[in-house]
């Protein structure tokens, strides 16, 4: 599968992604699935609104964001349910897959800025080990051709900003593919 779509979280950063997937099933339901995501993302609106203080003259904050350049994994795929879909006389098959695994993340910071600014240097770029999981439906166009929707998730452990203890994090991404099955 071959596709893009977006980053649903993160309150201060706009991101999209573009997913490759390639996926082996060894039984009707049981399967093994590796992803690689190139994310490319930026502040937004609200981080330029919490950095100007909303317009009104006077300086605010500094939002503190992660955006993720990267992520890649492996998981095993579950796909317990198979429906026939008849819509105007035309039936469509759909498949709906669960994955759960590991990935790695790939992601860059400004967490330098909030804990030593002598250094001038204000972005941290930083990797990371953490679980990943999908729930997705796969919509079949011809017996090999298919339309897939995905919510990607990966959860991993990170500094936080405040101090050095690690705190739990989160990048969703909301994919819309095409696929070829053989």
């Amino acid at each position: 599968n071959l596709g893009g779509g977006v980053t649903t979280s993160g309150a201060f950063v706009d991101a999209t992604t573009i997913q490759a997937r390639v996926g082996f099933f060894f039984t009707e339901d049981w399967g093994f699935e590796l992803l690689y995501a190139k994310n490319t993302g930026a502040e937004n609106d609200t981080a330029r609104a919490v950095r100007n203080n909303n317009g009104l003259g006077t300086t605010g904050s500094t939002p503190f964001r992660r955006i993720v350049n990267n992520y890649m994994g492996g998981m095993i795929a579950w796909s317990p349910f198979y429906s026939k879909i008849n819509t105007f006389n035309k039936i469509i098959y759909m498949d709906w897959i669960f994955g759960v695994g590991l990935a790695q993340l790939e992601e860059h910071n400004n967490r330098a800025f909030f804990t030593s600014q002598s250094t001038g240097q204000t972005e941290t770029t930083e990797k990371h080990t953490g679980i990943i999981w999908q729930a997705g439906m796969k919509f079949f166009l011809t017996e090999s051709l298919s339309v897939r929707t995905d919510l990607t998730a990966v959860h991993y452990q990170a500094k936080q900003v405040s101090n050095n203890a690690n705190n739990f994090y989160s990048n969703f991404d909301a994919t819309l593919s095409l696929g070829y099955t053989y």
